[in-house]
């Protein structure tokens, strides 16, 4: 064995190999810091085309926790995207924000896992009413926990069965087993790790 093959073997030298890869992981996230998908969106950043009919959710299941962030225009769940004029419009708003304090009302994972709701964040200039211009998103961060994670084979996405505007959810999931994107359809409720 040479000199530099006794050096590469010295597990203080791998500190390098460790840094290097730190840097390539952080180019491809985006980010300094490693992390889960759902946790790297921060408000205000773009995260791709404003598409009327679709959503966008990022999935985290890492042990027994579930984590999501699900991203769509508003129009695709009211209608429209502006500040509510009509009592029916502004009435459209509440039962949203309504519908949002509860995450199993838009995502209902396999019941033998049972899970139970940890956390949930929902935010759009809707509903802060600094509406500028002719576009506003939802984004709504979620947090399960499940008692019995070996259980867990999949989400049902009630959001594509309940809002007829809605056709279309682009799941990027990442689990143990890999990373993978799904496209969710409204026939398709089922997401299935």
């Amino acid at each position: 064995m040479t000199r530099l093959e006794r050096y590469a073997l010295r597990p203080q030298s791998l500190w390098w190999f460790t840094f290097l890869l730190s840097i390539v992981i952080a180019g491809w996230t985006g980010s300094t810091r490693a992390q889960p998908v759902a946790d790297r969106h921060q408000a205000g950043h773009s995260h791709g085309a404003h598409s009327h009919g679709k959503a966008e959710m990022e999935l985290t299941i890492q042990g027994s926790a579930i984590r999501g962030l699900f991203r769509t225009p508003m129009d695709s769940l009211l209608g429209f995207e502006h500040a509510p004029k009509t009592d029916a419009q502004k009435k459209a708003v509440s039962d949203l924000r309504e519908r949002l304090k509860n995450p199993a009302a838009w995502f209902v994972p396999t019941a033998d896992a049972q899970c139970v709701v940890r956390s949930h964040e929902a935010s759009s200039t809707l509903f802060s009413g600094a509406v500028k211009g002719a576009h506003s998103d939802l984004e709504y961060r979620f947090s399960f926990e499940c008692a019995v994670p070996n259980a867990l084979k999949g989400l049902e996405i009630l959001a594509l069965r309940d809002f007829r505007r809605l056709s279309e959810v682009r799941v990027q999931l990442v689990t143990d087993r890999g990373q993978r994107l799904v496209k969710m359809h409204k026939k398709s409720l089922d997401l299935a790790f």
